[in-house]
């Protein structure tokens, strides 16, 4: 009985799940491998259209929609490294000034409102949120 809950418990927990990012000048990418298998996501950070920060389950979670797909990251896992959160932030800073999609609580998470890229944003757009 207790090996089935302990087996369980093991399985649930995604023993074999290994994730990692990395950030070019305009994109940025995360591998995931599970159980052997890798799967590569990756959005194009200055062409964003939706950017959205939202706190679930103890933590901020950051959800990153480009043209052609939507990435999800969690904060401190891309703050971690210093260099590919200053290219997700520039990116997002970017877009945002192109007009992407972006709500009030997520400008004030990432402490965007006193940027130019807000003001740049509002002015071609007066209309968006």
């Amino acid at each position: 009985m207790w090996v089935i809950i302990i087996g369980g418990a093991l399985l649930m927990a995604a023993p074999m799940t290994v994730t990692t990012y990395a950030a070019g000048a305009d994109w940025l990418m995360m591998r995931r491998t599970r159980w052997g298998c890798t799967t590569r996501v990756w959005v194009d950070l200055y062409e964003l259209t939706k950017i959205r920060a939202h706190f679930i389950g103890g933590g901020y979670h950051l959800d990153l929609d480009d043209k052609d797909i939507s990435l999800a990251v969690t904060f401190p896992a891309v703050q971690a490294d210093r260099r590919i959160w200053d290219l997700i932030y520039n990116g997002i800073l970017h877009s945002v000034a192109n007009g992407a999609t972006i709500d009030n609580v997520s400008i004030g998470v990432l402490n965007i409102q006193h940027t130019p890229a807000l003001d740049i944003r509002n002015a071609n757009n007066p209309d968006q949120t």
